[in-house]
C-alpha cells in the first residue's frame, strides 16, 4: 500500500524514494486503530482518556504512533534512552513528553535509580509557506547534533519573525545581525542550548534567515557546479 507521504513524495521527488527503505514511517491513526480503538480512529474532534489522562484525539493517536515505534526500536530488554520530536503543533510536544513521562526505564545496577530518559522537543510554526519550511529545516539543522548531545530534557519553540532589528533572539540573549553565518547561527543555538533550562525560545527574522541560509544554498549551488552537476539538483537537494 502506498499512502499519502510516500505517493507524495513518488509524485514531486522520486530520487527520495529509496529513504523509505531505512527510514521507517508510522502513520498515528493507524496506529490508533491497531491498538483496538477503530471508532476513535475516525472522529478526530472528540476527546478521550487514556491512562487517566484527558487527550485531544490527535494527541492520542501520536501518543500511541511514538509508543509503537519507540518500543520497536528500543526493544523490550533495552532502557529507552534519547528521543526527540520535531512538529509543527504542540500534540507532538505534548504526545512525545507523556510518553517519556509515562514509560518506566529499568533501573541501574550501580545506583539502583531509574535510568535516564532525555526527551527532546523542536515546535515549529504551524501552517508554516514552503519557504518557510525550507528556512526551518536549515535552522533545525544548525543545531540538531548540539540538541542530540544534551544530556537532558529540553524543548525549543522556533518562531520565524517577518521583520525584527536583532535578527535572532535567543530566550534574553539577544544575539544580534552579528551572527550573519550559517555557522554562526548553529553556534549561538549550541551556546544558548546548553543552558539548564528546560525550555528555549528562538526569535529569528525571516529577511536575516533568508539571507544567510541564502548565501548557504549559493554556496552549495557553486559547490556542486564545480564538481559538475546541475545548479537544480543543487537546489532541491539544499532544500530537503
Amino acid at each position: 500500500i502506498i499512502h499519502q507521504l510516500q505517493h507524495c513524495v513518488q509524485h514531486f521527488m522520486p530520487e527520495l524514494m529509496d529513504y523509505f527503505e531505512v527510514i521507517r514511517v508510522v502513520y498515528a491513526r493507524e496506529a490508533f486503530r491497531q491498538s483496538g480503538r477503530v471508532e476513535e480512529a475516525v472522529q478526530p474532534q472528540l476527546n478521550v482518556v487514556v491512562e487517566g489522562v484527558t487527550e485531544t484525539l490527535t494527541m492520542a493517536w501520536k501518543v500511541e504512533a511514538m509508543k509503537q515505534a519507540l518500543s520497536t526500536f528500543y526493544g523490550d530488554a533495552a532502557s529507552w534512552k534519547n528521543v526527540m520530536s520535531v512538529g509543527d503543533s504542540l500534540d507532538e510536544l505534548d504526545a512525545l513528553t507523556e510518553v517519556a513521562f509515562l514509560h518506566e526505564n529499568a533501573k541501574s545496577r550501580k545506583t539502583g535509580q531509574e535510568k535516564k530518559l532525555r526527551c527532546k522537543a523542536v515546535k515549529l510554526k504551524q501552517e508554516p509557506t514552503l519557504q518557510e519550511m525550507i528556512v526551518e529545516g536549515a535552522i533545525v539543522k544548525t543545531f540538531v547534533s548540539a540538541l542530540v548531545n544534551f544530556d537532558g530534557d529540553k524543548e525549543v519553540y522556533l518562531e520565524l519573525k517577518p521583520t525584527m532589528c536583532d535578527g535572532l533572539r535567543l530566550d534574553a540573549m539577544d544575539v544580534g545581525t552579528w551572527r550573519t553565518s550559517y555557522e554562526e547561527i548553529g553556534d549561538a543555538f549550541s551556546e544558548a542550548l546548553s543552558d539548564p533550562e528546560d525550555c528555549l525560545t528562538a526569535e529569528i527574522s525571516l529577511e536575516l534567515a533568508q539571507v544567510v541560509f541564502g548565501q548557504r544554498l549559493s554556496s552549495l549551488k557553486q559547490t556542486g557546479t564545480a564538481h559538475g552537476t546541475s545548479s537544480a539538483s543543487d537546489e532541491s537537494v539544499a532544500s530537503q
